[in-house]
């Protein structure tokens, strides 16, 4: 009998580790389709060569496909290219195995074509791998070619090749069974594990990548199924998670019945659990229903506190739906860091300042300020920047702005009206403030970033923090204790002070 047996690879090694729970839903699939699926997670390898060798060398095998996530750190200040180490082992699986090898994840998604060039692999997978792997395994089992297979790439000849795109459904049971990837570990060495309640995303930012890596239509798991997966994993002893959706708030009606049905199974006493949420919808009825299961904390995609900048940017938000969400946590303990982005088309100093005023008036608990947009291509902005070619040709852009037209190296949009000395002019306004995570930061002791990870690394491993990266730095900055099943948080309905706000416009608080 043929081989059934697919190999999955995680290649990602960067500390801190982020569990790849793409995979763990990807398996669950493949085994309700009659398949074998394997995992060779490198994140736990000290040497890749080997395990690798190990997993795949002298086996009978259907096919091999590695999880390319990100192509970059989306960081300006650092501007770290990834594929660079999926290429070298796509090369070294090719000395090992005769076995098709594939690429999946949301980096290929963006850039099938150019993805598949520099890396150098069989085939790809656009979108949804759970709508497309079974039927794309049993035309390599018989031999039929990738033709007809939705969500797949290739290149034929010089030519590249795709077939139409179709979103998974996601209500399957066998999702909650999260067998595959080694959960305890991640969350014991990342402080954190990862669900998800919904696939795909209606928001379309100018910048957005998530309509084009996790579909544009929107796909609700059964509530019941999402909180007997939180469950098992609580089971496991796992007691922090994120929940891995664009926007865990929309639609608002199922993030309620999410909640209820981990309220009903008392996961509030098990688990602390992380969101990531836009501030439309997110008012102090959810805010109850989220503390009451559990909920420990909100990434809130703010990105500007000026309603014009907000306009452009063509989120769906206002400052008063801002101040709304973040009060409605603050309300129930819940809490917040807010994302701000800034350098976007039509920034202006002025609305900048509008921002931050606006964040020192609502007072979330962490602000993260990303200087410079990442751009995509396939995004509305990618459209626009590719529209004028070349890219150095764009006085807005920077980074890999020569031989780059696919966008598949960092370029970043920083709108060029602001002049030179932003990053000086946001330190100012930040003024010392120990709640806000910015790159620029000339204080090498506050200057709490992703990219360099080591302080935070250590603080889950020895000294045994637990929960999102953000919040740890939270806790760090104020000499808190690890998260815990008691924590920090004010009891229930408890209402902490209120700060006065003039106006969500000026953003300033008297």
């Amino acid at each position: 009998m043929a081989s059934r047996t697919v190999v999955l690879i995680n290649p990602d090694r960067e500390k801190p580790l982020i569990a790849p729970l793409g995979l763990d839903y990807l398996a669950a699939t493949l085994r309700h389709a009659g398949y074998e699926p394997e995992l060779l997670d490198l994140a736990f390898e000290s040497d890749w060569y080997a395990a690798t060798n190990q997993a795949v060398s002298k086996r009978d095998l259907l096919a091999v496909l590695i999880l390319i996530r990100h192509l970059d750190d989306g960081l300006y200040n650092s501007q770290t290219f990834f594929l660079p180490k999926s290429r070298t082992l796509i090369e070294y699986l090719r000395s090992k195995t005769k076995a098709p090898i594939g690429v999946i994840g949301g980096a290929y998604s963006l850039v099938p074509e150019a993805i598949l060039r520099f890396c150098r692999a069989d085939f790809g997978i656009a979108n949804d791998p759970e709508a497309a792997l079974p039927m794309l395994l049993e035309a390599i089992e018989s031999g039929d070619g990738y033709v007809g297979v939705p969500n797949v790439g290739w290149i034929e000849g010089k030519a590249f090749r795709r077939n139409p795109i179709k979103t998974a459904r996601v209500d399957g049971e066998w999702l909650a069974e999260r067998s595959l990837i080694d959960n305890v570990r991640y969350f014991n060495e990342s402080g954190v594990t990862r669900f998800e309640t919904k696939r795909g995303c209606a928001h379309n930012e100018v910048y957005s990548t998530d309509p084009i890596t996790r579909g544009n239509s929107v796909r609700l798991r059964p509530a019941e199924h999402v909180a007997e997966e939180v469950e098992r994993l609580a089971t496991r002893g796992i007691y922090s998670l994120y929940a891995d959706d664009t926007r865990f708030n929309d639609p608002r009606e199922h993030a309620l019945e999410v909640c209820r049905a981990m309220a009903e199974r008392k996961l509030r006493d098990r688990v602390r659990w992380y969101a990531t949420c836009t501030p439309k919808g997110l008012d102090a009825e959810l805010a109850e229903a989220m503390e009451a299961a559990g909920c420990q904390g909100v990434e809130l995609y703010t990105d500007s506190g000026d309603a014009d900048q907000l306009r452009r940017m063509k989120h769906t938000h206002t400052p008063e739906d801002i101040l709304t969400a973040i009060e409605s946590c603050r309300r129930y303990g819940i809490v917040v860091i807010s994302e701000v982005q800034i350098g976007g088309p039509g920034e202006s100093r002025k609305s900048i300042e509008r921002t931050l005023g606006l964040m020192k008036a609502s007072g979330p608990d962490m602000i993260n300020i990303h200087y410079g947009i990442r751009v995509y291509p396939n995004t509305p902005l990618g459209n626009a920047v590719q529209t004028v070619t070349p890219l150095r040709n764009n006085f807005h852009l920077r980074g890999a702005i020569y031989n780059n037209e696919s966008l598949l190296r960092p370029v970043f949009y920083i709108e060029s009206l602001l002049g030179r000395g932003v990053e000086e002019f946001i330190e100012e306004l930040i003024d010392h403030d120990p709640r806000y995570l910015f790159a620029f930061r000339k204080e090498v002791d506050k200057t709490y970033n992703y990219n360099d990870p080591t302080i935070l690394t250590e603080a889950i491993l020895h000294e045994g923090h637990r929960g999102a990266h953000w919040d740890i730095w939270r806790r760090l900055i104020y000499r808190l204790p690890p998260l815990s099943l008691n924590g920090d948080r004010p009891s229930r309905g408890k209402r902490r002070p209120r700060r006065v706000v003039q106006s969500a416009e000026a953003g300033v608080a008297v």
